[in-house]
C-alpha cells in the first residue's frame, strides 16, 4: 500500500468520524491496523522466498543426513528455515554452553557482520567441539550480510571449506560467495583478491575448490608439535630438494596456526588426507626393582614351605613316639617330663646333641634315627646360611613381560602411546586391562618414583625414541629394561593433510618412495639400536654389596635377642637366689627358740625326777 492510499483513507475517516477526540482516536486505531497489515504483507512475501533459498542452499552443501552445528550469536534471527538435518543449536548470547558432543564437521553460522563472525569463531575454537586438526578442513556456511573481511577471519583459523551467504531483504540480494585459500591470486591465503559469486535463487551449482596439483609458488607450513625425527627430516629434506618447496617449519600447540603438513603416530582424523603408513619403532618397558627381603626374613625362606613342613611333621612325631615308648615302659610322663621330652628333641633339632642317653632301647633308636634326620637338615640349613648372611637377598624380580603379566604390578602409559595401538598377541588380551593411561606429567612423576624411590609403583611403558627425553635426568638407571613388541604391534609414523590440499599427491609419493626403496626400514634398524644404546649406557643394573651390614644386621638382631634372654634369666637366678637367703634366714631363728624349749623341757623332767626319787 502506498502513500497516496494511505492519505485517501485517512481523509475518509475524517469526513466520517469528525474531527473530535473520539473520532481522531478511532481514525489512529484504525490507521495503525492498516498500516501493520500492509508492513507485514510486504515483509512475509520476500522473508518466505528467502527462506526457501537457505533451505535449498542448505541442502546443496550439507545434504539431509548430516549433522550440523547452527551457531547464532542472537542478534541475526530473522532467517528462518526448516531443515531435515541433524541439528545442535548454539546460541552465543544464552547461558547455555556447547558440551561434549559428537565430533562435528558441519558448521552453519547465523551473524549480522564479520566482527560478530570473529566473535564467534573465538566462542568456537575456545570450546570442546574444536578440534585443531579437523575442525577447520570442516564444511561452513556463514549466513551474514556483509562479505566485507569474511574471507580474511575464516582464513586465521585455517578454515577454507566455506560458502558466505550474504542475505539482504529482496531476493534478488542474496548471494553466494566462495574464494580458494591457497591460491597465488589470493597470495597464498592472506588476502581474498578472486572471489566467485553465485546467486541463490538460480539454482546454485556450490563447488568446493579442489586446488592446484600442481605446485604454485605458495609456502607450506609444517606442523613442528612433537619431537621430530630422522624420518620427518629426511622426509621434509627429499620433499625440498625433489620439487624445490619453501618449507616452514611452525610450532603448533593449539590454536589457529595454519599448516599444511602435520606428522602422526597412531589414530587417523576423519577430514584429513594420510601418506603411505611407516613402522618405526619399538616400546621399552622400565621395571621396577625388586624389593629386599627383610634380614629377620631371610632365616625362613633359606627353605621353601614343603621342607619346613616336613621338619615340622619330623619333630611332632619323633615327640609323640618318646611318649607312647616312655608310657608302654611304664615310666611315668607328667608336664614336668613332656616339657624335658620337648627340650631334648629340640636340642637334638638344632644342635644335634642331647643332655643325657635314655636307657631304654627303643628310645636311643628313636633318638639316633632323629639325629640322622637331623643333620641333613642341618647341613642343607647351614650351607644356605652362609649365603643368605653374605648377598643380600630380594624378591624374584620380573624378567619378561609373561612375568610381567602373571604379576599384580600395574602398569602405566601415556594415552598417545597406547589407547591407540592395538595388538593382536594372546597376552596383550591380558595386559590391555592393566593398562593405565595418563597425563606426561604424571607419568614422569611414577618414573621419579621408580628410579629415585625404588617403589614398586608400576611399570612404564614408552617408545624408544621417548626415552631418551624422558630419562635424560636421570644420570644412571638401576632399573632393568626390556625392549620388547611382542605384546604390542610396532608403532607408525606417516604425515597428513587437509582433505583438500594441493600438494597431497606430491607428499604422498615421496613418503611411498622412501618407504619402498627401504630408506626407512634403514633408519628404523639404525634408530632402534642408537635408542638402544643410549639407554643401556645409562642403564647399570649393580649386583648385591657383599657382606654389607645392611643385609646381616639380623645376626645382631638374634645376638641381641640371646643376651636379651640370657641377661633376664641372670637376673631371675639372682632374684631367686635373694629370695632363698631370705627364707633361710627367717626360719633359722625359730629352729633355735624350738631346741632351747626342748632343753628347758628335758631340765624340768631332770628336776621332777629328782624331785621324786
Amino acid at each position: 500500500m502506498t502513500k497516496n492510499k494511505i492519505s485517501d483513507v485517512r481523509t475518509q475517516f475524517t469526513e466520517v468520524f469528525g474531527r473530535n477526540g473520539s473520532r481522531k482516536m478511532i481514525v489512529k486505531f484504525v490507521l495503525c491496523a492498516l498500516l501493520l497489515r500492509s508492513v507485514s504483507g510486504e515483509l512475509m512475501l520476500p522473508l518466505n522466498e528467502s527462506g526457501d533459498s537457505v533451505t535449498r542452499v542448505i541442502e546443496r552443501i550439507f545434504g539431509i543426513n548430516e549433522t550440523v552445528c547452527i551457531i547464532t550469536d542472537g542478534i541475526m534471527i530473522d532467517v528462518e528455515f526448516n531443515i531435515p538435518n541433524p541439528k545442535i543449536i548454539w546460541n552465543l548470547n544464552a547461558t547455555q554452553k556447547l558440551g561434549n558432543q559428537q565430533t562435528v564437521y558441519n558448521f552453519i553460522i547465523q551473524v549480522n557482520d564479520s566482527n560478530s563472525l570473529g566473535n564467534v569463531l573465538k566462542h568456537l575454537e575456545e570450546s570442546s567441539a574444536w578440534h585443531a586438526e579437523s575442525t577447520p578442513s570442516g564444511t561452513f556456511l556463514i549466513i551474514i550480510s556483509e562479505i566485507d573481511k569474511v574471507f580474511e577471519n575464516l582464513w586465521k583459523y585455517n578454515i577454507s571449506n566455506s560458502v558466505i551467504l550474504v542475505n539482504g531483504n529482496g531476493s534478488s540480494k542474496c548471494k553466494l560467495y566462495q574464494s580458494t585459500q591457497w591460491s597465488v591470486e589470493n597470495e597464498c591465503g592472506t588476502k581474498p583478491n578472486v572471489i566467485y559469486e553465485e546467486d541463490c535463487h538460480d539454482g546454485p551449482t556450490l563447488t568446493f575448490k579442489k586446488g592446484f596439483r600442481s605446485y604454485h609458488g605458495c609456502p607450506i607450513t609444517f606442523n613442528h608439535k612433537y619431537n621430530r625425527s630422522n624420518f620427518t627430516n629426511a622426509t621434509m629434506k627429499e620433499l625440498t630438494e625433489r620439487y624445490g618447496v619453501n618449507l616452514v617449519l611452525v610450532i603448533a600447540i593449539r590454536g589457529h596456526v595454519q599448516y599444511d603438513i602435520l606428522y602422526y603416530n597412531f589414530g587417523r582424523l576423519k577430514m584429513r588426507r594420510f601418506t603411505y603408513a611407516v613402522e618405526f619403532r619399538r616400546f621399552v618397558w622400565l621395571m621396577p626393582l625388586p624389593k629386599q627381603i627383610p634380614p629377620l626374613k631371610v632365616y625362613l625362606i633359606i627353605f621353601q614351605e614343603e621342607v619346613w613342613i616336613m621338619v615340622a611333621v619330623g619333630f611332632l612325631l619323633t615327640i609323640s613316639f618318646y611318649v607312647i615308648i616312655s608310657l608302654c615302659k611304664r615310666i611315668p610322663v607328667n608336664l614336668s617330663t613332656f616339657g624335658f621330652i620337648i627340650m631334648e628333641v629340640l636340642s637334638l633339632t638344632f644342635w644335634g646333641c642331647c643332655s643325657r642317653i635314655p636307657n631304654v632301647t627303643l628310645l636311643r633308636v628313636l633318638l639316633l634315627s632323629y639325629i640322622f634326620y637331623a643333620i641333613v637338615v642341618q647341613t642343607g640349613y647351614v650351607s644356605n646360611l652362609i649365603r643368605v648372611q653374605t648377598i643380600p637377598q630380594f624378591e624374584p624380580g620380573i624378567d619378561s613381560i609373561r612375568e610381567l603379566v602373571q604379576s599384580n604390578i600395574p602398569i602405566f602409559s601415556h594415552f598417545m602411546f597406547f589407547d591407540r595401538t592395538n595388538g593382536d598377541h594372546p597376552i596383550f588380551e591380558n595386559t590391555e586391562k592393566e593398562i593405565q593411561t595418563t597425563s606426561f606429567k604424571e607419568l614422569d612423576r611414577i618414573v621419579n618414583s621408580i628410579i629415585v624411590d625404588n617403589n614398586q609403583t608400576g611399570v612404564i611403558i614408552v617408545p624408544g625414541d621417548q626415552t631418551i627425553s624422558m630419562f635424560s635426568k636421570h644420570k644412571i638407571i638401576h632399573n632393568k629394561l626390556i625392549f620388547d613388541d611382542s605384546v604390542l604391534k610396532t608403532q607408525k609414523w606417516g604425515l597428513h593433510t587437509p582433505k583438500e590440499f594441493y600438494f597431497f599427491d606430491f607428499l604422498n609419493k615421496v613418503v611411498t618412495a622412501l618407504a619402498e626403496n627401504g630408506f626407512y626400514a634403514h633408519l628404523r634398524e639404525k634408530e632402534n639400536r642408537l635408542f638402544k644404546n643410549a639407554i643401556e649406557f645409562r642403564n647399570y643394573p649393580t649386583d648385591p654389596q657383599v657382606l654389607n651390614l645392611d643385609h646381616v644386621h639380623g645376626i645382631f638382631v638374634i645376638w641381641g635377642f640371646g643376651l636379651g634372654i640370657s641377661f633376664l634369666v641372670f637376673i631371675l637366678e639372682i632374684i631367686l637366689h635373694k629370695l632363698q637367703v631370705y627364707k633361710s634366714n627367717t626360719i633359722k631363728p625359730i629352729a633355735v627358740t624350738e631346741k632351747e624349749d626342748e632343753e628347758e623341757e628335758e631340765e624340768v623332767e631332770i628336776i621332777d625326777i629328782e624331785y621324786t626319787a
